[in-house]
């Protein structure tokens, strides 16, 4: 371990390294692999921020299901979790809970929070999933942060002190917004934190690294949150109103990164709506750098985009038309349709980006089998454009058709939705398959629904789940065993809008009569306007 340890440490560009004498110790722990972690811009971000203040070290830590006692330490000093004053999790996605567990029993820490030692590290956790619904893994967990955490958490530690026995860390936070103490928690609400002006602080790459998905890559968010209200969409409803960064901040932001490596990813749910994008790209176009797309909306391509596009070296794009089915895009709120799409695909193959990823869902709210069939139809609509557009180019790439399985999210429209049973999920993938995966040139990637379902139910848990994911981490991640002799109809069935749910504790800002509107809508198969600056609909603004 000690070398491979090595080996990424010689590989990176921008990790801090601290004398630990006189410190606060903070174990930022991604509860997947390295790959994984280092290509996540809020776990790099949370790291850059706790080591701001000086008498602070953050050093970084990854747990994966095949991770083992020696693989439990940091990769800055290669010191065990046990040896931190403060264990902090970044949450990402439900999936990864189970390596919460594993890596506090690597690190011989009780898993149970009510069971740990006074001298024990206290446990900390944050991460856009905090935000949506922290309950499943509360009881493991000694506080969470809800909330943006650009201003708020380095203020918290700047006034913290290695004096600070874990009792009165918790006593000094508990006071501060955003906080969620779960074992003195009572009924009252936790205000999710945000920051209005994105523009006062960037949020881009910590660390550059060949190790990461977004290989010698320098991430840059350009926007927070999406204006397009998609109503299954996490992130589009717990981070609004969407807010954009200005030009001179990202031009900035390009120029640092051109310090360090030779290729920038702008990231954000809404790229394509960043008003200056054109300009943008042609300023990354001049500084000779290649650039990446988090995605991009198949209705927002102009001509003078794409050829700044090819120019600047993106050679695949990814569009997210999310349904063939004109009605589904409707119950989702999509706001695009299929001429935009089709006309997507020949404008992105004619001007030379050969390589397109569409992701597709199946199991939305209200699909039948004629979505399925309309599906199916689209995608060789799709396709014929792919194949005749490359013809004419002389010069044929891939199409790759993602089939993600739908999971519901708190604190959205579709709450109140419930999951597809997995036997339905894998009659419709099947169907689909056989009539797609024999097309020419298209490539077929398909979700696992059985992963979709744990999500699925990990998302709309409530605090009681937390003994199955304990069963699950003892049953070697074996979800079906361990699901067994639960009854969770309770979360996979439909729930009514008047129900009190886990999460409604925690004010996102957005009112609950707006949500149950917009799920009503959706049944009706009725679209609605996005989120725009001070429309006072939701109640965010």
């Amino acid at each position: 371990m000690r070398n491979f340890r090595k080996k990424l440490l010689d590989q990176e560009t921008g990790t801090v390294v601290k004398k630990w004498h006189q410190k606060i110790s903070i174990a930022l722990v991604f509860p997947n692999t390295y790959t994984v972690g280092m290509s996540n811009l809020g776990f790099q971000t949370i790291y850059r921020l706790l080591n701001v203040p000086d008498h602070v070290v953050c050093e970084r830590v990854f747990v994966d299901k095949n991770s083992l006692p020696h693989d439990c330490i940091s990769i800055e000093s290669g010191r065990p979790l046990i040896d931190f004053n403060i264990i902090a999790f970044s949450l990402f996605i439900e999936n990864d809970y189970i390596n919460v567990i594993h890596a506090l029993n690597l690190a011989g820490i009780n898993i149970k929070a009510q069971n740990r030692h006074h001298s024990d590290p206290l446990v900390m956790a944050g991460g856009v999933i905090s935000f949506l619904n922290p309950e499943p893994v509360a009881p493991f967990i000694d506080a969470f942060y809800i909330g943006e955490a650009e201003h708020v958490l380095p203020q918290i530690f700047e006034q913290i002190d290695l004096t600070y026995t874990k009792a009165k860390i918790l006593d000094f936070i508990e006071s501060w917004v955003g906080i969620y103490i779960p074992a003195r928690h009572q009924s009252h609400s936790i205000v999710r934190q945000y920051i209005s002006d994105i523009t006062s602080f960037q949020t881009c790459s910590s660390v550059i690294t060949p190790n990461a998905t977004f290989s010698d890559t320098y991430l840059i968010e350009v926007s927070r949150g999406c204006p397009h209200g998609c109503r299954y969409c996490g992130a589009g409803y717990v981070y609004r109103p969407p807010r954009f960064r200005n030009f001179d901040q990202l031009s900035e932001s390009v120029h640092r990164a051109r310090q360090v490596t030779q290729k920038v990813a702008f990231l954000g749910a809404a790229v394509s709506d960043l008003p200056f994008l054109d300009s943008l790209c042609e300023h990354v176009y001049k500084t000779d750098m290649t650039m990446a797309l988090s995605s991009f909306r198949a209705d927002a391509m102009s001509d003078q985009w794409l050829s700044l596009a090819v120019s600047a070296g993106i050679k695949t794009m990814t569009i997210a038309p999310d349904t063939g089915s004109e009605r589904l895009r409707r119950v989702v709120n999509k706001g695009m349709n299929e001429p935009d799409i089709l006309s997507c695909v020949e404008k992105l193959v004619s001007s030379g980006i050969m390589n397109i990823r569409v992701y597709l869902m199946i199991g939305l709210p209200t699909e039948t089998w004629d979505d399925m069939v309309l599906t199916v139809e689209f995608c060789k609509k799709m396709q014929s454009v792919f194949v005749d557009a490359s013809r004419s180019n002389k010069k044929i790439g891939r199409m790759t058709i993602n089939l993600n399985c739908f999971i519901p999210k708190a604190s959205t429209p579709f709450q109140w939705a419930g999951i597809e049973t997995v036997g339905r999920l894998k009659k419709k993938i099947s169907y689909l398959k056989k009539h797609l995966q024999r097309l020419p040139n298209i490539n077929f990637q398909v979700d696992s629904p059985r992963k979709a379902h744990i999500q699925g139910v990990l998302s709309l848990g409530d605090q009681q789940l937390h003994h199955l994911i304990e069963k699950a981490y003892v049953l070697n991640g074996n979800w079906s065993q361990a699901m067994k002799g639960f009854d969770l109809n309770y979360l996979t069935g439909p729930r009514q809008p008047n129900e009190t749910l886990p999460w409604d504790f925690i004010d996102k800002g957005v009112k609950k009569e707006f949500l149950v509107k917009e799920y009503q809508s959706a049944l009706n198969g009725e679209t609605s306007i996005g989120c725009f600056s001070e429309c006072r609909r939701c109640g965010v603004c």
